[in-house]
């Protein structure tokens, strides 16, 4: 979300952004704290529901690449908020949900939306930001056709649920975030979910177990980073611990140095991978150790290369390199 959402939605937007940032926070206490504590017992009836995701892997739909459709996240999005123009009466893209996912086909990119019994394609295309507003080299995503829209599961039920989300998807899209479509009383927020497709549950998995195949391609236990190039070329004298988790439908790659807490949300895609998300904990540190955080966190923000071999892993990118061994 955008630092300006704020301003342009009053009281409302400042709840739902303190509330979404208590969840990443929590998030991220969670993640190491199962690092530095050991498991507790859970109740037999807990346990066995874990029990049966061990050994499941949700991955992103087989036409969505990661690397092709980043800024945006290959999985499933789902509205949460928005402005004045788009909530309607009677109901709204939180009351009255869409559910979007992208993916990429021989003409381009595509938007795939259902809500109710009713799915929904748009054709998209990447821009450049032309105001050059975001941290990164980042690309816009909008409209480029008319939406198609699919009633065919509908029957006699009516298709004019959710009708924001059928006027929305007609309107001039264009991504202000990841997250975030449109702007002022135009702005729809979205909450990704994971990377399962739309109608696919996500692994709904969230306690202090590691399982190998939920972190796969990398192993679970502890990194400590033994080298670095470029902007964290300080990796090594000043380390930082690495360790990888499933958090409510997302590998999870968490990372810990001399302050905060940081953690980044991770989609491989071959011998790439693609950081996002960014979240940290809050404590004010002084000189280096923020400087510190900051890098490690610009970092692990785009497009990784990732390479591997007994128990090491390299992340590179333009920005330098970092090592992490178990």
């Amino acid at each position: 979300m955008s630092a300006s959402a704020p301003g342009r939605f009053g009281g409302r937007a400042v709840v739902l952004v303190a509330a979404l940032v208590v969840v990443v926070l929590g998030a991220v206490v969670v993640l190491f704290s199962a690092a530095a504590e050991p498991a507790t017992t859970a109740p037999a009836a807990r346990a066995a529901a874990s029990d049966a995701n061990l050994h499941i892997v949700v991955d992103p739909p087989p036409a969505c690449r990661p690397t092709a459709v980043f800024p945006l996240q290959c999985g499933t999005y789902r509205s949460t908020f928005g402005g004045e123009a788009v909530r309607g009466v009677g109901g709204g893209p939180r009351q009255q949900p869409l559910q979007i996912s992208f993916t990429v086909r021989a003409d381009g990119l595509v938007l795939l939306a259902g809500s109710g019994c009713w799915t929904a394609e748009v054709p998209m295309r990447f821009v450049a930001d032309p105001d050059r507003r975001r941290r990164f080299p980042e690309r816009i995503a909008e409209r480029a056709g008319a939406p198609r829209f699919d009633t065919g599961r509908c029957g006699s039920r009516s298709t004019g649920e959710a009708g924001w989300a059928r006027s929305f998807l007609r309107s001039s899209l264009r991504t202000e975030t990841a997250e975030s479509f449109g702007s002022g009383r135009t702005a729809v927020f979205f909450e990704y979910q994971g990377s399962a497709p739309i109608g696919q549950p996500q692994i709904a998995r969230n306690d202090r177990r590691c399982v190998p195949a939920h972190v796969a391609p990398f192993r679970c236990g502890e990194y400590r980073s033994t080298g670095g190039t470029g902007s964290v070329a300080f990796l090594a004298a000043r380390p930082f611990r690495l360790s990888f988790h499933h958090l409510n439908g997302r590998l999870t790659a968490g990372l810990l140095g001399r302050c905060n807490a940081l953690s980044a949300e991770l989609q491989p895609d071959g011998e790439a991978v693609v950081a996002t998300g960014g979240a940290s904990t809050m404590m004010g540190c002084p000189g280096v150790r923020a400087a510190d955080d900051g890098a490690v966190s610009d970092f692990f923000h785009g497009v990784l290369r990732m390479r591997q071999h007994d128990g090491v892993v390299t992340f590179s990118s333009p920005r330098g390199t970092a090592t992490f061994a178990r």
